[in-house]
């Protein structure tokens, strides 16, 4: 018998509507996807998601990065806009963790900034996991 379950939480539990990115980058002029290109090219994100650099120091970067395809004034609004979300929780699955959660223990473990603990306090999910393995605060990503 299983006694831990670990699970991801981007894609998993945590979903992030993509219609929002490209109402943001319509509005800036970007081309469709330039905030994730930005957002997740592997020298802005790694510091990030390996506790070198904050959250905050991540999103800057995105910024600087979005201002060499934009106008810089117009990067430094479309980061704080594409930030305001922690996502959305998938239900069916958290209904299902729900009900695992009687017989085994489930552990989070996630590639994540430094803003993961208010991410999930946002999403209400805080609570529901009975260890929390954070990358940026470890050291290390998962691969």
């Amino acid at each position: 018998m299983y006694k831990l379950l670990v699970i991801d939480l981007d894609g998993v539990i945590r979903l992030w509507p993509h219609d929002i990115d490209r109402q943001i980058e319509a509005a800036a002029g970007l081309p469709v996807g330039a905030i994730k290109r930005a957002a997740f090219s592997v020298d802005i994100l790694e510091p990030s998601i390996t506790g070198r650099c904050t959250d905050e120091e991540w999103r800057c970067a995105i910024a600087r990065k979005l201002a060499t395809t934009t106008c810089p004034d117009m990067a430094t609004e479309v980061v704080p806009r594409w930030s305001m979300s922690s996502g959305t929780v998938n239900t069916p699955c958290l209904q299902l963790l729900e009900r695992l959660s009687k017989s085994v223990q489930i552990a989070l473990v996630t590639n994540a900034t430094s803003r993961l603990n208010d991410d999930l306090r946002t999403l209400g999910i805080s609570e529901r996991f009975a260890a929390v393995f954070n990358s940026s605060q470890m050291g290390v990503a998962k691969p």
